[in-house]
């Protein structure tokens, strides 16, 4: 693969997956056939077998590393990324558009020199069964397009940081989460510009298991790295059951889709947001375990 970390570049794009190749080939062409010369493309996966890397356009960089879950992959991106101005993140449920590359660089130059972070929007036009919907709307409800809701939240894809918020050396698992993020969102902007397609299929009764874990990493990841970390646990779990639950019906209630989610779409949406706030209570008291791996 070319390398072109060493060029000045204004925005690097890592796509993680703990998948094959095949997961993010559908972005990864995309990113390929974009000939911006201001941006580099990295893909970062963790499958135990990486899969036919011959379709994959040259300009983009493919690193394996077998074994490792999304959050491992993401702490790497410090070490991995070049000299450029922002760091693009992405993750293999992530579709976008031919015109999506642009429309990223447009929004990073419209950039004030103090912004540390753009915070994205995304659609959701294909995964929508109830329980995928009710998963996009418990992670995704506050960046639904063509609204980011107020106050902004942090998102784990479709964002991008200012390079210099990350150093050169790989984090410790959960650092990016509960370090950089939070750094991050004091000087964060909102940008709807330039949506991701959430593309998330999901099924009862495992999708109440990914929220549990997805919790569980939420809250083993505050009691390591946050003082008084369980309070700040229980105060998580609180505020996903109930407040972030009634702001989320609100914007199903107003959001120009909204009428046309599937019928029960705010029960499922509480019950995965019960099954987020357990998770996260055990993985405070018990630790991560091996609940990075059951969220590809």
């Amino acid at each position: 693969m070319q390398d072109r970390r060493e060029s000045r570049v204004d925005f690097e794009i890592f796509i993680v997956t703990g998948e094959s190749i095949e997961k993010v080939m559908p972005v990864a062409e995309v990113l390929g056939r974009s000939r911006l010369k201001t941006m580099a493309t990295h893909v970062l996966s963790g499958a135990a077998e990486l899969g036919d890397t011959t379709q994959i356009d040259e300009t983009v960089n493919v690193s394996h590393y077998p074994g490792e879950s999304v959050f491992h992959l993401r702490s790497r991106i410090p070490a991995l990324a070049g000299n450029c101005e922002w760091v693009v993140i992405l993750e293999d449920h992530n579709l976008i558009e031919e015109t999506w590359p642009t429309k990223v660089q447009a929004a990073l130059q419209r950039c004030d020199p103090d912004d540390m972070a753009i915070i994205g929007a995304a659609t959701n036009t294909r995964s929508i069964d109830h329980w995928s919907w009710a998963n996009f709307i418990c992670v995704l409800g506050f960046h639904w397009s063509p609204e980011i809701g107020t106050p902004l939240q942090p998102l784990g894809f479709n964002v991008a940081f200012r390079r210099s918020m990350f150093g050169h050396e790989r984090l410790a698992l959960g650092q990016y989460e509960h370090e950089v993020v939070p750094k991050a969102m004091l000087a964060a902007r909102p940008d709807p510009s330039f949506p991701v397609d959430h593309m998330q299929f999901r099924r009862f009764p495992e999708v109440v298991y990914y929220h549990w874990c997805n919790g569980r990493v939420t809250g083993a990841g505050m009691r390591k790295f946050m003082k008084g970390g369980k309070r700040h646990v229980y105060k998580h779990a609180h505020n996903t059951t109930f407040p972030r639950q009634r702001i989320l019906r609100e914007v199903m209630r107003r959001h120009p889709l909204g009428a046309e989610l599937p019928g029960g779409t705010s029960i499922r949406t509480q019950l995965l947001a019960v099954a987020h706030s357990l998770g996260a209570i055990y993985g405070g008291w018990f630790g991560v375990g091996r609940a990075p791996w059951a969220l590809e």
